[in-house]
């Protein structure tokens, strides 16, 4: 939120599994992370792997229909815990992923589907 009590995000952010349906998240070689958020711009994660900002990462996240493999920039990262060590980390996602896109999901009205080209 911003001073004047605005959201200023720009997507919906799901922070549980029966919101968001990812069941794990790697950092990609194979560093396990816990999903805090997602949207379809971005995801907060916890990880024992330090990342770095400005840096590239490749996230994995995998649903009970399909895997999917994105790319990003860390925007930011910090410590969270310290015993054991566990990292925070936003990641912003080269492209959007439309699969938590509300604007995506949404049904067309029946005029919208059934208007022919004008």
């Amino acid at each position: 939120m911003t001073r004047n009590g605005r959201e200023r995000r720009r997507d919906r952010r799901r922070s549980g599994v029966d919101e968001h349906g990812v069941l794990s998240a790697r950092i990609v070689p194979g560093h396990h992370a816990r999903l805090v958020d997602i949207s379809s711009g971005g995801a907060l994660m916890d990880t024992p792997l330090r990342m770095l900002p400005g840096t590239s990462v490749e996230v994995r996240l995998a649903t009970r229909h399909q895997q999917i493999d994105i790319r990003g920039e860390v925007v930011r990262c910090m410590v969270t815990r310290v015993t054991p060590l566990v990292y925070r980390g936003a990641v912003r996602f080269d492209r959007r992923l439309h699969l938590f896109d509300d604007r995506e999901q949404q049904i067309p009205s029946r005029e919208e589907t059934t208007r022919g080209p004008l």
